[in-house]
């Protein structure tokens, strides 16, 4: 779990990266939503991402509120949190490619 709200925060950052390099008011949304902050930051997310990214937002509660890491702990076992790892990597490297 700890993994996966370290992945949320690395994919949060990176949108909020994208929120300043796109908007003339530097100080990117105090959100955590990150379809939300990439939303603001206008850019331009397909269907299956948006799913993507609201999923990820699940990895933020467990990190700020460990009563939700039980439930967390009985939906995403050993493969489902691969499959997420992997499309974090790829989220990544897709928000890296839109920074530059």
């Amino acid at each position: 779990m700890y993994a996966l709200f370290l992945a949320h925060l690395t994919i949060e950052k990176l949108a909020k990266a994208l929120w300043v390099k796109n908007n003339v008011n530097n100080d990117p949304p105090k959100i955590h939503n990150i379809a939300s902050i990439l939303k603001r930051a206008n850019v331009e997310i397909s269907e299956e991402q948006r799913i993507f990214f609201l999923q990820m937002n699940d990895f933020h509660l467990e990190g700020r509120y460990p009563d939700f890491r039980d439930i967390l702990y009985k939906t995403y076992d050993k493969i489902k949190t691969e499959e997420i790892l992997d499309n974090v990597l790829i989220s990544k490297q897709w928000l890296l490619n839109k920074l530059q």
